[in-house]
Parts: structure tokens; sequence; C-alpha cells
């Protein structure tokens, strides 16, 4: 059942405490399922060494020059890099900006 007496304080509270430690210096639980818990636990470095060759792929394929493409993918990156610090930063970690509004 949903509680429905949350506060800014209770909402800030309860997402900044700990839910399931495993290993309080390491791990940190986020899925009962054992599939989807593995799949959780990705190196960072995985994530470029899957996207680099689609990356190459669409590059070398471009319909521009090699040059033209490597600054539409400059600027993707750095559209998207802002993009996803703003959402984190005033979506997922912003309640005093957008919670007083809600509740």
């Amino acid at each position: 059942m949903y509680n429905t007496n949350w506060t800014i304080k209770t909402y800030t509270d309860y997402i900044n405490e700990p839910k399931h430690l495993v290993n309080p210096v390491r791990d940190l639980k986020m899925f009962d399922s054992p599939i989807l818990e593995a799949g959780s636990k990705t190196p960072w470095f995985l994530i470029p060494i899957a996207y680099a060759p689609f990356e190459i792929f669409c590059i070398y394929n471009s319909i521009g020059s090699i040059q033209h493409s490597i600054t539409w993918f400059t600027i993707g990156m750095l559209f998207w890099t802002l993009a996803e610090y703003v959402l984190h930063r005033f979506v997922f970690h912003g309640e005093e900006y957008w919670m007083p509004y809600i509740l």
C-alpha cells in the first residue's frame, strides 16, 4: 500500500538510504532476480567496446566526408553528455527543484 503522507524529507531520506547491501564496500543489490542482477554488473569499459564497431561502421559508410562524420559524432557525444548530466542532476537528484510542485 502506498504511503500518501510523505514529505520531501521523508522522500529524500528514503532515496538516500542503502536498500540491499551485499558487501557494504562494493556491491549494491538492485534486483531480486539473479539474471537481472548479473546484467547490472557490467564494467564501464564494455560499453565503448560494444558500441565501437557500430560507430566505426556508421562513420565509414557515411555519405559525407570522414571529417564531417567525426564532427557530428563529437557534437552528438557532447550533446548526450550534457543531456545526461541535466537529466540526472535536475530530475533524478533534484528533489528540491521539482518535489514541492507535486506534493
